[in-house]
């Protein structure tokens, strides 16, 4: 027996029955933006959005939807780096896959639908990607957690350029030989480039992470993986370079914006000026 068709839509309850006005994750209004010209998808991997008046395109492509599901997943993220109650379950491996286990479970009802295949994540979400699950399989963990830091880095453009822009301060023989104090050398440095005092706050209370690296076997598997990592793939290029310049929060390459606006005048004319959506 065949079902019939609708084209009927379940409709929506109206705003006055919440408490606060429901969300609408696709409303930009009164966000400053760039006029995207077109998109490409290119054969050798990545998506590549070019902007109408800006030189050089943006690697990867944030969107509305994704961009909410994958901040919910931040938050997470934060809570547990900032609350590691979890801890002692890092002492056993089993107990260890199992809480790695229940919180992809959960992050995938968030976020999975909205994952890229790695022919489109753009270079530095890939190559993270890769160092985590390098990382777990040398500790003999078979884990998704790299996906979850992967899509932070895809679709959260704040967070990738200050990723990226450590990345490029990274003294490589420090971090095969002393990783420890090259991580909190690098920590130290994103603090210090870091405008906004609640993110920097946020990253304060990360820093005993690092202390992790003082149990043998994790620092065995951190330094196995990043052998194996390109760290060229995880910093900027000259196009990545071009898009932060003119940005403000943040003084990339240790430059404050001043100079940044300095230097992209004398390289390629006075900064694109964004739309205002109304």
């Amino acid at each position: 027996m065949s079902i019939p068709e609708t084209n009927f839509k379940i409709p929506s309850p109206p705003s006055e029955v919440f408490g606060e006005n429901p969300i609408d994750v696709a409303n930009e209004t009164g966000k400053a933006i760039y006029v995207i010209d077109h998109i490409e998808y290119p054969e050798t991997g990545g998506i590549f959005v070019y902007y109408k008046g800006l030189k050089y395109p943006r690697k990867g492509f944030p969107f509305p939807e994704a961009i909410y599901v994958t901040n919910i997943v931040k938050r997470m993220v934060v809570n547990l780096s900032h609350y590691p109650l979890w801890l002692p379950v890092c002492l056993c491996r089993r107990s260890f896959k199992r809480f790695l286990d229940r919180f992809t479970n959960l992050t995938d009802m968030v976020v999975g639908s909205y994952y890229f295949t790695p022919r489109y994540q753009m270079a530095p979400a890939k190559e993270l990607n890769r160092w985590i699950t390098l990382f777990f399989k040398s500790l003999g963990i078979t884990t998704t957690i790299g996906n979850v830091f992967g899509i932070i880095i895809e679709q959260d453009t704040a967070y990738c350029f200050r990723f990226q822009d450590i990345m490029g301060e990274v003294n490589q023989q420090e971090l095969y030989e002393h990783p420890r104090k090259e991580l909190l050398r690098l920590f130290s440095l994103l603090q210090s480039r870091e405008l906004d005092p609640l993110i920097r706050q946020k990253f304060s209370r990360m820093k005993w992470l690092w202390f992790l690296l003082l149990i043998p076997s994790i620092k065995r598997a951190f330094v196995k993986a990043t052998r194996q990592i390109d760290f060229i793939k995880l910093a900027f290029t000259e196009a990545d370079r071009y898009q932060v310049m003119p940005l403000s929060g943040y003084d990339y390459f240790g430059q404050c914006l001043n100079e940044r606006l300095i230097h992209f005048k004398l390289l390629y004319g006075d900064p694109p000026q964004p739309f205002l959506i109304t």
